[in-house]
C-alpha cells in the first residue's frame, strides 16, 4: 500500500511541478527555462503556497481540519491554473513517435542522477540506525508530523513524547511549516507518515537535490551536453559513511549524516539546496533587475525558511553578497558617474557592516565563546574546508562566462567569510546564537566544494577532449565505491556518531522486502491498537529500550507510532525524573507492581508495554487488561497491558 501510494505521489508530484513552475518562470520573465528549472520553481510554488497558508494556522493555533481545507482549496485553485493556462495534455517535450529514441537521448543525459537517487535511496531506507535507534532527531520529526494530523490545536503538544503543552512556541518553530505539508501529502495519499519520510520522501529530496546541482551545472559545463549530470560525481563521497561521519576522513562535514540517513528533515533540505537554489535564480538578477524575479526569490527564502530557521543566517549572507557583486557589476559597465556612486554605495555597505559589527559585544553572545574549539575542529582542522579556496580559484578559469564567474565569487565571500571568521558578532546574531547553526552553514559550502570539484572535473575533460570517456569513468567510480563499501561493510558499522549515520546493525536490504511501514513492527503495531481508540492522549509507560530483533529498539520510536501516544520518555506522563528511575527499576525487574502502582495512579497511566512474561502474569494477577500481544518471531514476546 505505502509502495503503490507513493510511486502515484512521486511523478504527480513532479508532475505539478513542472507545470507549475514553468507558469511561475514566464511570469517572472525568466530566460533558458528548462523542465529541471521548471520542477526546481514548481517546488518553490507548492511549498510556498503551503508556508502562505499554515503560518496563520501555527500562528493562531487552529486545527488541523482547518488547515486541511485551506491548503486543499489552495492546490486545487493551483491545478485549476495550470489546466488553463498550460492545458490537460502533457507538455514535456518529445517526440511521441520516436519513444525509444527520446528514452535513449535522456538516460544518456541523466543516468548518473538516477543511479545516485537508487544508490542513496537504498542505502538511506535499508539504513539500520535509523531503523532501531530511531537516529538524532527522527523521533521528534516524524513524531511532530504524526501527532499534527487531527489535532484540535496545532502546536499544542511536547513532540518528543506527544504530551500536551501550554508552552510559547518560538519563532523559529512558528516559521516552519513544511511538517504539515509532509503531513498533508501523506493524509492525502494514504501513506502512513514514517514511510512517507523514510521512503518517499527520501526518494523525493534526493531526486530535488540532484537536479537542483544539475541545473546549477549546466550554467557551467552547457546544457546542450551530458557532461553536466557528470558535475555530480564527487558526492559518491557519501556513499561512504566516514565521507559524512567525522572519523577517518579530512571532510569534516557537521550533521553531515543527514545527506545518507536523513534527507527528509527540513534542515537537509536547506544545508543541501539553498546556496546553489539561490545562485541558480538569482544569476539573472545580477545581469538585470527585475522586480518580478525579486518577488520570486523572495518566494524562495520564504520557502527555505519554512523548512528551517538555520536559513537565515545563510539568507542574510547571501544576500548581502549578491548586493555587493550586483554594485561591483553597475561599477564595471557603466559610466565614470555611475561607478563612483556604486564604490560609494559599496564602500558605504562595508562601512556600515563594520560598525554594525563592530558595537555588538562578543560577550553578549555565548555562542562565541561555546563555538570557538567546534570552529577550529570544522575551520581549521578539517583540511577540506581550511584549504577549499584552492578548490574556488581553481575553478575561476575554467569558466570564461562573466556570470557563471560572478557564481564563483559568490560561494568564495561566502566561504572566506566563514574561513577567517571575520564577523563573529554577525554570524553569532543570524543563528540565534547557537554555534551549531554556523557549523551547518559551513557545511553548505563545502556542498559547494564538493560541487565545484565536479565542475573542475567536467571542464578539464572538456578542455582536453576526453568527453567521450567521461561516462566510463563516472561508471567505473561509481561501481568501485559501492564495491569499496560493500568490502568494508564491517569496519563501517563500528563507525556510531552522536546516536546517527549508522552503528552495529549495519544494513538490512531483505527488511524493505518484508516491512512496508519504515518502523519496527512492535511499534507499527502498538500504534494500530491506538489508532482504534478515540481520539485523544493516552499514557504509555515504557522502558528505555526493548531487547528486539537482536539488538536494542530505542522506545523513542514510539511517539510516531499514533498521535493518540504520549510516552513516559523525556519528561512525559507528568514523571518525575524519581518516577521514571522507579518505573526503569520496574522494567528491569527490580521492583513490584505494588510500588509501580502508586505512580501509575497519582500520573494516571493508562497502559505499559512489557516483554517479561512474570511481569505480564503479575499484572494479570491485578486483573490488569492484555490488549495485545506480538510475537517477535521465536525471540520473545511483548504484552500491552491497559491499566486503568
Amino acid at each position: 500500500m505505502n509502495w503503490g501510494m507513493s510511486l502515484i505521489y512521486l511523478p504527480m508530484m513532479f508532475f505539478i511541478y513542472y507545470n507549475a513552475g514553468k507558469i511561475i518562470l514566464k511570469s517572472a520573465k525568466y530566460k533558458n527555462i528548462t523542465v529541471i528549472k521548471s520542477i526546481i520553481s514548481g517546488f518553490i510554488a507548492v511549498y510556498f503556497i503551503n508556508f502562505i497558508v499554515a503560518l496563520p494556522i501555527q500562528l493562531l493555533r487552529l486545527s488541523w481540519n482547518i488547515y486541511f481545507y485551506g491548503i486543499s482549496s489552495a492546490y486545487l485553485l493551483l491545478i485549476v491554473l495550470i489546466v488553463k493556462i498550460n492545458g490537460i495534455k502533457p507538455s514535456f517535450d518529445f517526440d511521441r513517435d520516436n519513444l525509444l529514441s527520446f528514452v535513449k537521448r535522456h538516460l544518456r543525459k541523466y543516468w548518473l542522477l538516477y543511479a545516485l537517487v537508487i544508490v542513496f535511496s537504498i542505502l538511506s531506507m535499508a539504513n539500520q540506525q535509523p531503523y532501531y535507534s530511531m537516529n538524532y532527531d527522527d523521533p521528534y520529526y516524524i513524531g511532530k508530523i504524526v501527532h499534527l494530523i487531527q489535532s484540535p490545536a496545532v502546536l499544542n503538544e511536547n513532540y518528543f513524547n506527544g504530551a500536551l503543552t501550554t508552552e510559547t512556541v518560538g519563532l523559529e518553530r512558528l516559521l516552519n511549516t513544511y511538517e504539515l505539508g509532509y503531513g498533508y501529502f501523506a493524509t492525502l495519499f494514504h501513506i502512513s507518515v514514517p514511510f512517507f519520510c523514510r521512503a518517499t520522501m527520501v526518494i523525493h529530496n534526493y531526486i530535488l537535490v540532484l537536479l537542483v546541482y544539475y541545473a546549477l551545472a549546466e550554467v557551467f559545463a552547457g546544457k546542450e551536453t551530458a557532461l553536466s549530470q557528470y558535475v555530480l560525481l564527487p558526492f559518491v563521497v557519501f556513499i561512504i559513511p566516514f565521507g559524512y561521519l567525522n572519523v577517518e576522513s579530512f571532510i569534516h562535514m557537521y550533521d553531515g549524516w543527514q545527506f545518507q540517513t536523513a534527507i527528509f528533515y527540513g534542515g537537509s533540505v536547506v544545508r543541501v539546496t539553498a546556496i546553489p537554489t539561490i545562485l541558480l535564480f538569482a544569476k539573472d538578477l545580477l545581469e538585470k533587475i527585475d522586480f518580478r524575479k525579486i518577488i520570486f526569490m523572495g518566494m524562495i527564502y520564504l520557502v527555505m525558511l519554512s523548512f528551517s530557521s538555520i536559513f537565515i543566517q545563510i539568507g542574510i549572507l547571501m544576500f548581502l553578497i549578491l548586493i555587493f557583486i550586483k554594485i561591483w557589476i553597475v561599477y564595471r559597465e557603466t559610466s565614470i558617474r555611475s561607478r563612483k556612486i556604486s564604490a560609494a554605495l559599496s564602500g558605504g555597505l562595508l562601512l556600515g557592516l563594520v560598525l554594525s559589527v563592530s558595537l555588538i559585544d562578543k560577550n553578549a553572545l555565548p555562542s562565541i565563546a561555546e563555538g570557538e574549539s567546534f570552529f577550529i575542529a570544522y575551520i581549521n582542522d578539517g583540511a577540506f574546508f581550511a584549504y577549499g579556496f584552492i578548490i574556488l580559484l581553481a575553478t575561476f578559469p575554467l569558466c570564461k562566462d562573466s556570470i557563471g564567474r560572478y557564481l564563483i565569487l559568490a560561494v568564495t565571500l561566502f566561504y572566506l567569510f566563514l574561513r577567517l571568521n571575520i564577523f563573529e558578532q554577525l554570524l553569532a546574531i543570524t543563528s540565534f546564537d547557537l554555534f551549531f547553526v554556523t557549523l551547518r552553514t559551513i557545511a553548505s559550502v563545502e556542498h559547494m566544494l564538493l560541487f565545484f570539484i565536479g565542475v573542475i572535473l567536467v571542464k578539464t575533460v572538456e578542455r582536453i577532449s576526453l568527453t567521450k570517456w567521461i561516462a566510463y569513468f563516472a561508471a567505473v567510480c561509481l561501481t568501485m565505491t559501492v564495491v569499496y563499501w560493500l568490502k568494508n561493510i564491517e569496519r563501517f558499522k563500528l563507525y556510531e556518531y552522536l546516536g546517527s549515520g549508522v552503528n552495529k546493525d549495519g544494513y538490512s536490504i531483505s527488511r524493505l522486502l518484508h516491512n512496508d511501514q519504515m518502523i519496527p513492527n512492535l511499534i507499527s503495531e502498538t500504534g494500530k491498537y491506538f489508532e482504534t481508540l478515540d481520539y485523544g492522549n493516552y499514557k504509555l509507560l515504557l522502558a528505555e529500550s526493548y531487547s528486539y530483533d537482536n539488538t536494542e529498539l530505542d522506545s523513542m520510536g514510539f511517539v510516531m507510532a499514533s498521535n493518540r501516544i504520549e510516552t513516559s520518555l523525556r519528561g512525559g506522563c507528568g514523571l518525575t525524573q524519581t518516577e521514571y528511575d522507579t518505573a526503569l527499576d520496574y522494567f528491569r525487574g527490580e521492583k513490584t507492581y505494588s510500588e509501580l502502582s502508586i505512580i501509575v495512579k497519582k500520573r494516571e497511566i493508562d497502559y505499559i508495554l512489557i516483554g517479561d512474561e512474570k511481569q505480564y502474569e503479575e499484572l494479570l494477577g491485578y486483573n490488569k487488561e492484555c490488549v495485545m500481544t506480538f510475537e517477535n518471531g521465536t525471540q520473545r514476546m511483548f504484552w500491552l497491558m491497559k491499566l486503568r
